[in-house]
């Protein structure tokens, strides 16, 4: 099952939404997914809240381009946690700029 909810930071209370199950859907060979069943989920999210603003918050599971292009597409704001592992190229950059700032910080220190 996927799931998810409402919460605003200035209210205590927390609103479930409806789950999405997660399977195996008519007229298909394969298994469902989470990715699928996410996609769905945030579908009928946006239909039934079609003016509130949202921000998306999950695990690095979701840290692809597919499901931010789609996140995007339905105006819903994101911030997911992405592995190490799971993309080099988003942190090589970063740590070519710690290198460099570590070798400018033993010089001047």
């Amino acid at each position: 099952i996927f799931g998810g909810s409402i919460v605003h930071p200035d209210v205590k209370g927390v609103i479930p939404l409806v789950p999405e199950p997660i399977i195996k859907q008519d007229g298909t060979n394969k298994n469902d997914c989470e990715h699928n069943a996410a996609k769905r989920f945030y579908k009928q999210v946006r239909s039934d809240h079609p003016h509130a603003g949202f921000i998306v918050v999950e695990n690095s599971l979701h840290s692809n381009a597919p499901h931010i292009k789609d996140l995007t597409d339905l105006s819903m704001h994101y911030i997911i946690g992405a592995k190490k592992g799971d993309h080099r190229f988003l942190f090589q950059p970063v740590e070519n700029a710690d290198q460099a700032e570590e070798g400018k910080f033993d010089q001047t220190h």
